[in-house]
């Protein structure tokens, strides 16, 4: 059997290596193809920015041409050759032109651009832009007169002149450079050695070097270019996936907050449906402990009638906890708020706790301030605030020490009651667990049967319910003191209801007069 097992460990680690090996491979196949597919995207954006630099420039074009054609023609050739040029110029830039436009559409509508479409376009626009370029450059042949110095510079200097813009547009996508650029310098630099005149060798020598310097520095610029567009394409891809992340997240959370609230309003609901039977078997217990219709046969049914009864008592306040947190969660606390004495609510919560204090031989201090106004809030909620806050701090204090009950006005208006012990204390970064559903601090977990953890949590709902909050401060060793501070708004002077009385038997005794 054992040889059996680790056959089957065996077999299984193998299949999950071999899994392993397989899911490594295709992706080291995939980081290259997705590579290969973001390269290709960004050269598409190049050619993108080098199309739309041409079609901009299509409209100066044939003005320009025609001045330099009709300059040339009024000095040096006759005018049939001049249109004959400017006519062939016509023609080839605007085929350039309506190739630049069919690939603007196709780009914008063509959302997976492979690299497959990016080097078709990439071949059209290369060729379409070498006509031009060859075109432009054949204007050093036909207006070119030999030994007219005046004739000759004006060309060059034309010729020079035209590579700055093909050079802005080749900066944005350098294989262009050889398309555009270079055929004018090799035509400029072929017809200046064509001539029997040694000025112009020297002449077409620095040309040849212009040309390289240019390459150098639009290969610069447009390594600085693909640079940015390879960091505009890292950051769309990184805001793609926050955002699909984020749409998961909230979709996420939402599913949550739907299952809470639906446990939530399925618990509020269940109200009664869960006290009623409870409440039958902790009454008929009772009715069985008391002996109410006669003795028992065996005095251990009256033992077993008086644990019923306690374990009931103890399921129905456990239920009352759980049903109270869930209409806190559920927004259905409904309040009826009216003016409380928190000194004399204390004092009657104390007399509730006093027995379990005195076996535990706890003493409850109280520590008010005198003449506290009166807060506007509902009575019930209170008294639960204040009867688990004393029954956590008794809980949990060793014997012969004190629990001080607090109560004072804030320096804002507002009013803070409380609850301090001398206990044993909650660790700092447990202060917030402590406050959530089912949620103990170390010396809860010490003793599992000492409560549930949702004392706490039912006072801190029934506070901010009261637009109030909810504090908790401890040090281990030294004790535990936990503050509920309610607001000013719920605040009421103690003498005020007075005061209107007053006010008011004032104003029907001058009416009355």
């Amino acid at each position: 059997m054992v040889r059996l097992d680790a056959q089957v460990t065996a077999r299984d680690a193998t299949s999950a290596a071999a899994k392993a090996g397989t899911f490594l491979r295709k992706l080291g196949a995939r980081v290259p193809e997705a590579r290969a597919q973001r390269g290709s995207r960004i050269r598409a954006d190049q050619l993108k920015v080098f199309a739309e630099l041409q079609s901009h420039s299509v409209i100066f074009a044939p003005v320009i041409l025609a001045f330099f054609a009709a300059c040339f023609a009024i000095e040096w050739v006759s005018f049939e050759r001049a249109a004959l040029w400017w006519g062939a110029m016509m023609g080839v830039l605007f085929l350039n032109y309506a190739v630049v436009r069919r690939f603007l559409r196709d780009a914008d509508r063509t959302e997976d651009q492979t690299s497959r479409w990016e080097q078709r376009w990439h071949y059209g626009l290369a060729f379409t832009s070498l006509i031009v370029s060859l075109c432009w450059a054949g204007f050093s042949f036909v207006f070119w007169v030999d030994g007219n110095a005046l004739n000759n510079a004006l060309i060059i200097a034309s010729l020079t002149a035209s590579t700055a813009p093909l050079a802005i547009f080749a900066c944005s996508y350098h294989p262009a450079f050889y398309t555009t650029v270079v055929p004018v310098c090799a035509v400029t630099v072929l017809r200046l050695l064509s001539t029997p005149e040694p000025i112009n060798w020297l002449g077409a020598l620095v040309f040849a070097l212009f040309t390289v310097l240019l390459s150098r520095m639009c290969a610069y610029v447009n390594d600085f270019l693909q640079r940015s567009f390879y960091l505009a394409e890292e950051r769309k891809g990184l805001i793609d996936a926050l955002s699909h992340e984020k749409r998961a997240l909230d979709q996420a959370r939402r599913k949550a907050e739907e299952a809470s609230r639906a446990k939530t309003l399925f618990l509020a609901n269940m109200s009664h449906e869960l006290r009623t039977p409870l409440n039958a078997i902790i009454g008929f217990s009772e009715v069985m402990h008391s002996e109410l219709f006669g003795r028992h046969v065996h005095e251990n049914y009256r033992q077993y009638a008086k644990d019923i009864n306690s374990s009931g008592q103890h399921l129905l306040g456990l239920i009352n906890d759980i049903l109270d947190l869930s209409r806190i969660e559920a927004g259905r606390m409904e309040l009826v708020e009216e003016l409380l004495d928190m000194p004399q609510l204390a004092r009657d919560c104390c007399k509730l706790v006093e027995l379990r204090a005195s076996v535990h031989n706890v003493t409850l201090v109280e520590e008010f301030d005198a003449e506290l106004p009166l807060l506007r809030a509902d009575g019930r909620a209170l008294r639960q605030t204040w009867l688990n806050l004393l029954t956590n701090a008794v809980k949990f204090s060793p014997p012969n020490r004190s629990v001080f009950l607090l109560a004072k006005q804030t320096e804002d208006g507002g009013l803070m009651i409380g609850v301090a012990d001398e206990g044993p204390g909650i660790a700092e970064d447990e202060l917030e667990t402590v406050l959530h559903s089912f949620a103990q601090g170390a010396a809860g977990k010490k003793d599992p049967g000492s409560g549930t953890g949702l004392g706490l949590a039912i006072v801190k709902g029934l506070v901010e319910e009261h637009g109030g909050l909810l504090r908790l401060t401890s040090r281990l060793g030294e004790g535990t003191r936990a503050e509920a501070i309610f607001p000013p708004s719920r605040v009421v002077d103690r003498n005020l209801p007075a005061k209107i009385d007053a006010d008011t038997c004032e104003e029907a005794r001058r009416l009355a007069g």
